[in-house]
């Protein structure tokens, strides 16, 4: 790092509700080697997270987050709680900066607020995100490769996996924006040479010039075969020549026999047919024979409808009348006469039972005189009038009235009754058949009678006397009068129908010869001019009007032509593009590699401290427009035991060998970061290989702060033995961080 370079280091953290935090709390740091040291699921990884989030703004891109569902919030706070990470940084001894970094937990990857202060001054949104880029001199994407390691980088290197240690590598050498490009413009190749072939494949299959012809012929093909229509209809060759001069002078011919406007030169022929078909039929409906028809159909319907209620009428009192007639030799047909009958029978009913009743009780009396003369025979004289008194004539007189004449009575006028409620209820029953007779079905004839004088009483026939329902009801030969009075007026009905019928079929014949002498033959004229005058105009306008599309359809073959040979150059311009950016940044990784090689060997080196592979090295290859990296294992006593490092390093010289080629590959000099943070680094490295690499990180030159968060007490203790400022992260309890 130049003397004039700048070098930002990290003085404090402050992350609020966000990831494992629950709350608010603080980190300092100090301005050397430091490690903070905590139990695995304690916070490590969430603190590295959070202060990469609160600088980049971004998720980074690893394999076991997904994005578009990962929350940054805490999940005991809840996605309303304000989460939030504020993030010191110093450099020298006066600019200071502070970046604080709002989530919103409805989102994953969006900042609701960012806001920058640097040397008094604030910036906040893209403004503030692109003065932290400027300032720490790196590239969005690229701070978690040269400041802030992850163990997903770490363990992204020992896996072996190609595409891994590509993402790793590019990110520490500043390479992801070029080595993100190459993908990118391989799909814009392949996407120029499938347009290529859409274009081919439409040319061939809808050649414009080739569609314009077709269309032409089929079009002429049309225009023909309506020229030959037309002359089978009756028109010449020549009258073809000026089809809608022609078309004109038949409309004019029409226009003169209607009297309307004859059509100008230059009209529309179709308008100019529907107009005058117009004119036609209001011609035809308001032409006097017209008028005059219509007015005599609709009195001859009137009268058809007369002569048939008449008719129906006559019919149906023929019948009632013979249905009187026959009822009347069943009995009586008066209904006073009947309700008198009724009356008297029911008077002699009651008077019988009054008699009956006065009987019954002199019956009653002379049975208990009898009963007390038969206790008393031997009475000689009456009781009361002191008379002479024979007993047993007595007796034999009241025995005779109590069993003879009482008896005879009271049964006399029992048969008398039977005969009076027999010839009542004959009476009865009588009545109302006359009743329903009347009602149901005479009553309704006579309101037909009365609406039928109404609708005559104009006439020459019309009913001078009145219709009387009692007499109708009861008198045949009022009835017989009636039925000759609708004879009559069905026979005149009738007379009168068939003269109206008469002057219908005269006007209907006068309207038949105005209809073939001046309308049809102007109809016919019409439509000739509609049906084969106009699809020859029409044709005409067609082919004239696609003429002026051949020069289009030229263009646009023209123009498709161009932009086939234009994506064909374009994907071979991109192919070079590409090749010549892969090449490049297969170049630029393999002096980037080259040149910090020692460097990382030698630490490798300090740490690993193997007694065969005493160095690594990148091998950088070129495949198919893509750069890949094999991580090797060197030794510089034999050459020929070179091999990639998952094949004969131990799992902890692995560790030593991935930590080796971040902090050398991240050593670069185009960023001004001065400070780097490594999370948990040892794992899988035993105490002497912590001890080793505890002194190697200590004695870095271009790197003064290092930040250590680790679980393994023994490598926090290794740092602290090798200089290190040491504090511990805290403990976890019920969702929170507590301080020790």
């Amino acid at each position: 790092m130049s003397p004039t370079q700048k070098s930002w280091r990290l003085e404090k953290v402050s992350v609020t509700n966000l990831l494992g935090f629950q709350g608010t709390k603080e980190y300092k740091f100090s301005p050397t080697l430091q490690v903070l040291e905590a139990p695995n699921h304690t916070g490590k990884a969430s603190l590295t997270f959070a202060l990469l989030w609160g600088m980049t703004g971004t998720i980074p891109a690893l394999p076991r987050i997904n994005r578009k569902s990962f929350r940054l919030f805490n999940k005991h706070a809840g996605e309303t709680a304000k989460s939030s990470v504020v993030v010191e940084l110093a450099q020298g001894n006066a600019e200071k900066m502070t970046i604080q970094r709002t989530y919103s937990g409805a989102r994953s990857d969006v900042d609701v607020e960012l806001t920058v202060d640097l040397n008094e001054k604030n910036y906040t949104g893209q403004d503030a995100q692109n003065l932290i880029f400027d300032e720490l001199g790196v590239k969005p994407n690229s701070l978690e490769g040269c400041g802030i390691v992850l163990q997903d980088h770490r363990l992204g290197l020992i896996t072996g996996q190609e595409s891994a240690i590509s993402d790793v590598i590019n990110d520490m050498l500043g390479l992801y924006t070029l080595s993100q490009l190459v993908p990118i413009l391989e799909e814009k190749v392949k996407e120029a040479n499938d347009l290529k072939k859409e274009v081919d494949a439409f040319i061939v299959a809808a050649d414009p010039v080739a569609k314009w012809v077709e269309r032409d012929t089929e079009l002429r093909t049309g225009l023909s075969g309506s020229e030959n229509d037309a002359i089978d209809a009756g028109f010449l060759r020549e009258d073809l020549e000026d089809t809608k001069g022609t078309a004109i002078r038949e409309l004019a011919s029409v226009a003169t026999t209607l009297s309307a406007i004859k059509p100008a030169a230059a009209a529309k022929i179709t308008a100019e047919v529907e107009r005058l078909r117009n004119a036609l039929g209001t011609l035809r409906t308001t032409t006097p024979i017209s008028a005059e028809l219509a007015e005599l159909q609709r009195r001859a319907n009137e009268l058809d409808q007369r002569w048939k209620s008449a008719d129906r009428l006559s019919k149906d009192f023929s019948v009632h009348a013979k249905k009187l007639v026959a009822e009347s030799a069943k009995g009586e047909m008066d209904r006073a006469q009947l309700s008198g009958v009724i009356a008297d029978k029911d008077a002699a009913l009651e008077n019988n039972k009054a008699t009956r009743e006065a009987l019954e009780q002199e019956q009653g009396l002379l049975t208990v005189a009898y009963n007390h003369l038969l206790s008393h025979q031997k009475l000689e004289s009456c009781p009361v009038c002191e008379g002479v008194v024979d007993t047993g004539k007595l007796l034999r007189s009241l025995k005779l009235r109590i069993a003879d004449s009482i008896a005879r009575e009271l049964e006399r006028l029992k048969e008398e009754d039977e005969s009076h409620a027999a010839q009542r209820n004959t009476a009865a029953k009588r009545l109302k058949t006359v009743n329903t007779l009347r009602d149901e079905e005479h009553r309704p004839l006579v309101e037909r009678l009365l609406t039928f004088a109404q609708q005559i009483k104009e006439t020459s026939y019309a009913w001078t006397s009145p219709i009387d329902s009692d007499a109708l009801f009861l008198d045949a030969e009022a009835r017989n009068r009636l039925i000759r009075l609708l004879d009559e007026a069905v026979q005149k009905a009738s007379d009168e129908k068939k003269s109206a019928e008469n002057e219908v079929g005269e006007k209907q014949t006068a309207l038949a010869k105005q209809e073939a002498e001046l309308f049809q033959p102007a109809e016919t004229n019409i439509n000739r001019v509609r049906d084969f005058l106009v699809p020859i105009i029409e044709a005409v306008e067609k082919i004239e009007a696609h003429g002026k599309l051949r020069d289009s359809a030229e263009q646009r073959k023209s123009d498709l032509t161009n932009l086939r040979e234009e994506a064909q150059t374009l994907a071979g311009q991109l192919r070079k593009i590409t090749g010549a950016l892969s090449k490049h940044e297969e170049e630029s990784a393999s002096a980037a590699v080259k040149a910090r090689m020692p460097r990382i060997s030698g630490f490798f080196r300090s740490v690993a401290q193997n007694p065969d592979y005493d160095g690594l090295d990148i091998q950088t290859t070129l495949s198919r427009d893509k750069v890949a990296y094999k991580i090797q294992a060197t030794s510089a006593q034999l050459g020929n035991l070179n091999d990639a490092v998952g094949h004969v390093l131990s799992e902890g010289d692995l560790s030593a060998a991935a930590m080796s080629l971040l902090l050398g590959l991240a050593s670069g000099t185009s960023h001004n970061l001065g400070f780097i943070v490594l999370d948990d680094p040892a794992q899988g490295m035993d105490d002497t290989l912590q001890a080793n690499f505890a002194n190697a990180l200590a004695k870095l030159e271009d790197r003064k702060q290092v930040v250590i968060l680790t679980h393994q007490r023994s490598f926090a203790e290794a740092l602290e033995r090798a200089g290190a400022s040491r504090c511990k992260l805290g403990t976890w309890k019920l969702g929170k961080l507590k301080d020790e």
